[in-house]
């Protein structure tokens, strides 16, 4: 399984590869777990222990932003 980061400022998390239902709102730099599945223009992720669908287009490659506390 591969990572991957939303790059979108919303984007929603279906709970299915069609339909409207959704489990809630991605928001830009979140970190998700690519599947691999695809299905209607939407990939099969895993956020928080919970696996669902988003928008292909919706997906990057690279972290958003890093931060470091120190």
């Amino acid at each position: 399984m591969k990572k991957g980061y939303i790059k979108k400022g919303t984007s929603y998390f279906y709970k299915n590869p069609t339909g409207q239902s959704r489990y809630f709102v991605l928001l830009y730099g979140d970190e998700v777990e690519i599947l691999e599945e695809e299905q209607n223009n939407r990939v099969k992720i895993k956020h928080r222990e919970r696996e669902g669908w988003v928008t292909k287009e919706h997906i990057g490659d690279e972290p958003v932003l890093e931060v470091y506390f120190i």
